[in-house]
Formats: structure tokens, C-alpha cells, sequence
């Protein structure tokens, strides 16, 4: 019950000024009622008498992210609503989707702290370039463990899409053109990774209305990318057989 002497006559004090010392009286009975309580059971209880204010709600400001395998790191931002007046806290951890620790991305964990008002924090997690030909990796972020005065929210879990910013080995063109009388013509082949490593690729040409032997030299090679090296000319030797014969297409 609320103290005789502390009540306040509505008819000498301001509307407002008595209703907030009222609420104050029922919140100091009510806190010896729920005295010994869980926090959270106690919080739903003061909210069911409607004397609290939602707990602090965190969770990721989206569902996922996407980020180039090239950009170094990826930043992920926490968000905290509904209260702001208290300190509060969450845990957080990576873990493997299809992009694997180590090679696509390093692993982090740890403890997002807010401070009283403050409403965003980072989270940030280096991308690791490697060169493989792999398309878009993801792994994910996950959010764990909301200290007292908090709950997660329904974005607790994160997706980070990696997009491989390498194309492999190819040739420059698919369509060369060269005169018989032109003695060779040059195939170029470039590498579109990153060029950190030496790699190799089988080289071959195949006959298709022109003729090895006849028409142009046959090659079978294993072309070798020094590191740092992105591209390699091969020269294919052009036959002038002196025989009318037209335009021949050539692989």
C-alpha cells in the first residue's frame, strides 16, 4: 500500500506533478512486492502494471551485406532501440557459410558494448583476397547473449555475401584474323586473378576447316604465369601452301 503521508491532495498539487508522484509510490510498492524476482520476470511483471519501459532491443541494422573480396574488411553495424538510458551488451561471432576461415575471410568474436545513449556500434571483420576462380562465398554473424536491460531482436543473425572480384585464365578474343602470306598471328592469354601466385594453363589448338600441317603449325603447350605476370602472346606459325582455298577458320 502507499503511505499516508506521502500522499499528495490532487486538489492543491498540479495534475502532472501528482500523477508522477503517484506512479513513483506504486513503483516503490510494487518493487517490494517483486522483491527477489528475476530480472526478467520482473521487468514483464512491471510492464503488465504498466510501470517499465520496453527493454533495449539489439539486433543488425540489416539481414545481410555484401562486400567485393578485394575491400580488406567488412563493417556490420549493430543497433540498439526502445531504451537508451542504460549500459548494455551483446556477444557476437562469425561463423562458416559457403566462405571458409582463413581463406575467405578471418574469424572474430567478442562483446558489443552501448553506453547510455548510444544507439549503433561496428562490427568489423577482415576479407581476405585470395585468387581462386570461386564466385560469391557468405558466411555469417551472429549475435548471442543480451546482458540484463536487453533482448535481441529478429535480425540477431547476419549473412555476408563476398563477391570474387577474379576471372581466370582466357583468351583476349575469341575471333583472330591473319593472311596466309602473314606468317603467324599472336594469341593473347590473360590471367584475371590477382596474379599473386605462378599458375598454369594447357594450350592446344584443334582443326576446324583449316589443317595442321597444311594451313598452320599445330601447338600443344602448358603456358606458365610467373607471379605477377598477367598475360602471354603465343604465336601460331601461318603455312602459305600457295593453294587457292579462301578463308579458313582457325582454333
Amino acid at each position: 500500500m502507499v503511505n499516508k503521508s506521502s500522499f499528495i491532495d490532487p486538489l492543491t498539487r498540479p495534475k502532472s506533478k501528482f500523477l508522477s508522484l503517484f506512479a513513483s509510490a506504486n513503483l516503490r510498492a510494487s518493487s517490494r512486492l517483486f522483491r527477489g524476482l528475476p530480472p526478467l520476470l520482473l521487468w514483464l511483471s512491471a510492464t503488465v502494471l504498466g510501470l517499465a519501459q520496453p527493454l533495449a532491443t539489439i539486433q543488425f541494422s540489416a539481414h545481410s551485406y555484401t562486400v567485393s573480396e578485394g575491400a580488406g574488411t567488412v563493417t556490420l553495424s549493430v543497433q540498439r532501440t526502445n531504451d537508451v538510458d542504460t549500459l548494455v551488451s551483446v556477444d557476437y561471432a562469425t561463423a562458416d557459410g559457403t566462405a571458409t576461415n582463413g581463406l575467405k575471410y578471418t574469424a572474430v568474436s567478442g562483446t558489443v558494448q552501448f553506453a547510455v545513449g548510444e544507439t549503433n556500434q561496428p562490427i568489423v571483420v577482415p576479407i581476405l583476397n585470395e585468387g581462386s576462380v570461386e564466385g560469391t562465398k557468405n558466411f555469417r554473424v551472429l549475435l548471442t547473449n543480451a546482458s540484463e536491460g536487453a533482448v535481441l531482436g529478429t535480425r540477431a543473425t547476419a549473412t555476408v555475401n563476398i563477391t570474387d572480384n577474379d576471372s581466370g585464365i582466357r583468351l583476349i578474343g575469341p575471333v583472330y584474323n591473319v593472311t596466309e602470306e602473314g606468317g603467324c598471328v599472336g594469341i593473347g592469354v590473360v590471367r584475371g586473378d590477382d596474379g599473386n601466385y605462378p599458375v598454369t594453363v594447357d594450350f592446344a589448338t584443334a582443326n576446324v576447316t583449316a589443317t595442321a600441317g597444311i594451313d598452320y603449325e599445330g601447338v600443344t603447350n602448358t603456358l606458365t604465369f610467373p607471379a605477377g605476370e598477367q598475360f602471354i602472346l603465343v604465336d601460331i606459325a601461318i603455312l602459305n601452301d600457295a593453294v587457292r582455298e579462301g578463308q579458313w577458320g582457325r582454333v
